[in-house]
């Protein structure tokens, strides 16, 4: 230092230590990854490039800190040059913040395996009072002779408020040298800071949605504290938490010593002692007077708009403020990158509600009272009827539910009605439509006793009764039939004769008559009356733009079709279904099971195993509490027939469907649903051994379908299995017949394949062939193929031999063959029993020698119609050269024919 020069400001030791981590903290590799470290390989450097920001920044108790110091302790660990500046109010000079950089890089590269003179050269530098282009050259300089990327961290560089150093840093930013990378942690956005270098792609970005912790790490967290929680408590503490660490943590802290934690969770809210305390102390005392106030007013709605938010405050700032909270990371956030509308974070909003309550509990109801009005004049009556409640405003909330109830309930928001009306007072259940839409949202969410109640009053309406209030009780009663399965409503005159008209009247009414007789009409048989119905329920939807409606009608629509044995056109609908609610962001919703659950029936009736084992579970991970019966054990049934495919898995799976049955019937289930759930159960006990089970599954569907052929088709299966063919084929006999129609269509088709097997092991060829015939005809255009899978070998047997002599079938035979082999290999790969990779397709049971990748090609012409010159010309190989593959591919199957080398191909599952 030259004599005169003002001695540099002296550094404290603890500003440029990287801070201790507590031991409890939760190893969260997502994060490091973030950074660039790798998940793989632990002892790797980040791939993180010199010359780039990070910024990590996000409300306080997110764990910012935390992650910044994990960060560079790993990178001490491994001798890589770092320095760690915590920012405080005295850097606000920026001589104070350049001597802790200078001094933090410097003590960096001396415990590293840097060139000792790199420290030197660093060291060497004064801090500048006014940052110049002189020093950056020189920083720069010396940062880049270390040969290798150096990291700085600055933390809590929120304080660093003045214009000066603010200004220095942006110059920083603006010329870092190659070999730096600048990690910055703060509670706020830097804002223009960084525009430069996320324009360039230099900018790493971590906020609080990525430094939350997800549900499983806040299980991991609380089991670290020996506490457990069940799944429905993990849940609602995520929910709540919405994964905010400290607030994470403090709930764990108190559940360490809480003898119920179930209730504690069900209890926990911003109002909790230690969560109100850290909230006051980290965020609310930290912003101005006038905005805790503002902060006060709007927080009574869930979500809020500009307009909103100065209609509850007041204030004609509104905008600027709620975008400064977002920008300074207040726990408030934008919903959307560009959107319009904000969300505070749930606790800090129940703090704040608490508060406002307490402060003046008047005030509250007319925060809520402007809301509702507000969200009534904006076309929202659903947010409109909670803040009505909320204000006890009885006159509204009576107003928006007769004028837009029934919307609401179609719209999916039945358990908002019944909530609403399970506090209301008596004079809001003095309108007939009101409380017949009150008992219609009981139904939805299976509170069947409370409906009974409602309906009581309503069984016989006064003369002069309007058409509305007589089809919401209706609709009703459709309602409460389905759930009971009570058919004899279908009988009631009024319920045959249904809307007068669908074009104009009461477009909603309609819709929910519509919809409920459709959904009574299928477990009646009635697949027309059903069909019709949901087509023209289906037409309204669309014309008037009820989104859920529509949705529900293509699931139905969809449901019908698998009924009536009819995969495609269900897959088709149950696809729409899908494809429309995913295009409203309603992917994950309840509705979608059904559509899921036929998916999965029809890949599983294709014998595409792999679709059926992807679809079956997101069915039911899709249900809820309140679904349908019906939908229930469809998705329930589904899945565990399904996971039957799985060799490893056939004991649980069967026992699951067991179980599931054996309380079904008591919510009766569809014919339908109970003839394809009972065929496949007794092919599954059959294939373990369990005869005993599956009589007692014939018992039950000769109960619950009586008068059907059903009963006598799976009679007919555990005789086959025991070889007693003639009395096999006397059990079907009266299916075949028609004496006794079948209720599905894998029923009808498994009829005649038994035929086919008991004829042909009497020595009847031409009777089986007839059989077969007939049930090929029968499954073609359904796309049914499992009936033949499940009958096995023998029925295996039968179909190669028809291969040149289906007729018009033999487009599907061929398809049905090839779906046959691919559903063994799958199921072989499952149970590990596949062959390597590398051998692939080319080796099947019983060949001479493995087939060249050109054989097996060749080997899938084969089923087609094409000739020996037309497979040359698609192959762009001569037909000399086609000739010899053949040669070779025949002596290898061990035939002479094409059509034999096709039957052998498919014995081996090679096609």
């Amino acid at each position: 230092m030259a004599v005169g020069e003002a001695r540099p400001p002296s550094v404290p030791l603890p500003k440029i230590q990287v801070p201790r981590i507590a031991l409890a903290v939760l190893d969260r590799p997502r994060l490091l990854a973030a950074l660039g470290w790798s998940t793989d390989d632990p002892a790797a450097v980040p791939t993180g490039e010199a010359g780039e920001v990070v910024e990590v920044s996000a409300p306080a108790g997110y764990g910012k800190t935390t992650l910044l110091a994990a960060h560079a302790q790993a990178l001490r660990a491994r001798q890589r040059p770092v320095g760690w500046v915590t920012c405080d109010r005295f850097d606000a000079d920026p001589v104070q913040l350049w001597a802790a950089v200078l001094a933090t890089l410097s003590v960096g590269l001396v415990r590293s395996t840097a060139d000792p003179a790199a420290a030197r050269a660093l060291g060497g530098l004064s801090p500048p009072r006014t940052l110049d282009p002189a020093f950056l050259a020189e920083f720069a300089e010396a940062v880049d002779a270390v040969g290798e990327p150096v990291t700085l961290v600055l933390d809590d560089v929120h304080v660093l408020t003045g214009e000066t150093v603010r200004d220095d840093l942006a110059e920083l930013v603006r010329n870092l040298p190659e070999q730096l990378r600048l990690v910055l942690g703060s509670r706020h956005r830097p804002g223009p800071l960084l525009h430069r270098v996320r324009l360039a792609g230099r900018l790493r970005e971590i906020g609080a949605a990525d430094l939350a912790f997800t549900r499983e790490e806040i299980g991991r967290l609380l089991r670290d504290q020996q506490v457990e929680l069940g799944g429905a408590d993990l849940d609602t503490l995520w929910r709540r938490t919405e994964g905010w660490p400290a607030a994470v943590r403090l709930a764990g802290l108190a559940l360490a010593v809480e003898p119920d934690p179930a209730g504690f969770v069900a209890r926990f809210a911003g109002d909790d002692r230690a969560i109100a305390d850290y909230l006051v102390s980290e965020i609310l005392s930290r912003q101005p007077e006038h905005v805790q106030r503002f902060l006060l007013d709007t927080c009574v709605a869930e979500e809020l708009t500009v307009e909103l938010a100065a209609a509850l405050s007041g204030r004609a700032d509104a905008g600027a403020l709620l975008d400064g909270l977002e920008r300074a990371n207040a726990l408030v956030n934008r919903l959307g990158r560009l959107g319009t509308w904000y969300r505070y974070h749930a606790l800090l909003r129940t703090f704040l509600l608490g508060e406002l309550r307490s402060r003046d509990l008047g005030a509250a109801r007319e925060r809520h009272a402007r809301a509702a009005r507000w969200f009534a004049d904006a076309g929202r009556p659903g947010p409109a009827l909670e803040h009505a409640v909320a204000a006890a405003d009885d006159v509204t909330a009576r107003d928006l539910l007769a004028g837009h109830g029934l919307t609401l309930l179609l719209s999916g928001q039945a358990q908002l009605i019944a909530r609403v009306l399970a506090t209301a007072p008596p004079a809001v259940l003095d309108d007939p439509d009101v409380a017949l839409l009150g008992a219609i949202a009981a139904l939805q969410s299976g509170d069947v006793a409370s409906a009974d109640r409602t309906l009581a009053r309503f069984r016989t309406l006064p003369a002069g009764t309007g058409d509305r209030t007589r089809r919401l009780r209706d609709s009703a009663l459709l309602y409460r039939a389905r759930l009971r399965a009570d058919l004899d409503v279908l009988g009631d005159a009024r319920v045959r004769a249904g809307p007068s008209a669908t074009d104009g009247g009461d477009i909603d009414a309609d819709l929910l008559f519509l919809l409920n007789r459709a959904t009574l009409r299928v477990p009646a048989g009635d697949e027309p009356g059903a069909m019709a119905d949901a087509l023209a329920a289906l037409e309204l939807g669309r014309r008037y733009g009820r989104d859920h409606v529509t949705l529900d009608c293509l699931n139905l629509l969809s449901g019908i079709c698998t009924g009536a044995g009819d995969l495609p056109a269900a897959r088709r609908w149950a696809q729409e279904a899908i494809a429309f609610a995913g295009e409203r962001g309603w992917g994950s919703s309840a509705r979608l099971a059904y559509s899921h659950v036929i998916l999965a029936w029809a890949a599983y009736q294709e014998l595409d195993l792999e679709t059926a084992s992807r679809e079956a579970p997101v069915a039911v991970a899709l249900l809820q509490h309140a679904v349908e019966p019906e939908i229930d054990g469809a998705a329930r049934s589904g899945e565990a027939i399904i996971a039957f495919d799985r060799p490893p898995e056939r004991r649980a799976a069967l026992r699951r469907l067991r179980q599931l049955w054996d309380h079904l019937p008591g919510a009766h289930p569809s014919p339908h649903l109970t003839a394809f759930a009972a065929l496949a159960e007794v092919h599954m006990s059959l294939a373990l051994g369990e005869r005993a089970r599956a009589g007692e599954v014939v018992a039950r569907v000769a109960r619950l379908l009586g008068g059907t052929g059903d009963a006598d088709v799976l009679r007919a299966l555990p005789l086959l299995e025991r070889s007693r063919y003639e009395q096999a084929r006397a059990a079907v006999a009266p299916a075949l017949s028609g004496a006794r129609a079948t209720t599905v269509t894998t029923v009808e088709v498994t009829a005649w394949l038994v035929e086919a097997v008991a004829t042909a092991h009497a020595g009847m060829s031409e009777a089986a062939h007839r059989a077969v015939l007939r049930a090929l005809a029968i499954a073609g255009p359904r796309r049914v193929m499992r009936p033949f899978y499940d009958l096995g070998p023998r029925l295996r047997e039968l179909l190669l031999a028809t291969i040149g002599r289906a007729g018009p079938a033999e487009p599907f035979l061929a398809e049905l063959l090839g779906a046959w082999a691919a559903a063994r290999r799958w199921q072989d790969r499952v149970q590990g029993t596949a062959p390597s990779a590398g051998e692939g397709a080319r080796d099947g049971r019983g060949l001479r020698s493995p087939l060249t990748a050109r054989e097996v090609e060749l080997l899938h012409d084969l089923p087609s119609m094409l000739t020996v010159e037309e497979i040359a010309a698609q192959h762009v190989v001569s037909v000399n050269t086609v000739k010899t593959h053949l040669r070779s591919l025949y002596r290898k199957l061990g035939v002479t024919t094409r059509r034999d080398a096709v039957a052998a191909a498919r014995r081996m599952y090679l096609a």
